[in-house]
């Protein structure tokens, strides 16, 4: 008699019911290395997250949609040499200026990016600690404390302080992140804490690759 698999231990897997479930999801990054293409599409979806948060994050949007479309000019200028973004920084490691312009559209995609991790990683925390606090302003500046604000002088650091007020509250924009009239809550955070994975590891290879080859700058805007 054959014996009768225990579904209990699958790994989890995503749903195609929620945008994280659905979106490109960003690659395993244990050989360390970024495969460009891969990554500016996957940074470009998860741009649709800051649409969620409500207008007054276009601005934001855009900055990072500009930022993804200056690396992708330059890969496209030789797909074979630039297909990963370890070439690209290593060859701007020995531009004279450093760090060059292409180098700072990538230092600040990263830092966009570590705010939305935070942020998504925020409502995971909040949903398992069962935070009932529907206003999401103090989860977006927390996010926004750790990552943005020691980069942005004090007119940015004061629009965000205000735009931040504007944010859904926590069950309308949990509504939005679903595709499917049968999706819960739970599988959205399901999505999120999968997807974070990947993400993260990403986030943290690209800060290490920055800093081995000296393209780090603390100026603020």
């Amino acid at each position: 008699m054959s014996e009768v698999p225990n579904n209990s231990l699958a790994a989890p897997q995503f749903t195609s019911k929620t945008i994280f479930g659905t979106i490109t999801k960003f690659e395993d990054v244990q050989d360390r290395i970024i495969n460009t293409e891969h990554f500016l599409q996957a940074c470009t979806d998860i741009t649709g997250i800051l649409d969620h948060l409500g207008t007054s994050f276009t601005l934001a949007k855009k900055d990072m949609l500009g930022n993804i479309k200056r690396i992708n000019e330059h890969y496209k200028k030789d797909v074979a040499q630039f297909a990963t973004l370890n070439v690209i920084l290593e060859a701007e490691s020995h531009m004279d200026k450093k760090p060059s312009n292409l180098a700072l559209g990538v230092i600040w995609l990263k830092r966009a990016l570590e705010f939305l991790r935070a942020f998504i990683s925020g409502l995971s925390t909040e949903h398992h600690n069962r935070v009932e606090e529907e206003n999401l302003r103090q989860t977006v500046l927390q996010a926004y404390e750790g990552t943005l604000q020691p980069y942005h002088g004090l007119m940015t650091q004061f629009l965000f302080t205000n735009i931040s007020r504007l944010v859904p509250y926590r069950r309308n924009l949990l509504k939005t992140l679903m595709l499917d009239p049968t999706a819960s809550v739970d599988m959205v955070i399901s999505d999120i804490d999968l997807y974070l994975v990947n993400f993260s590891a990403t986030l943290k290879l690209l800060e290490e690759l920055l800093t081995q080859y000296g393209l780090t700058t603390e100026d603020k805007v």
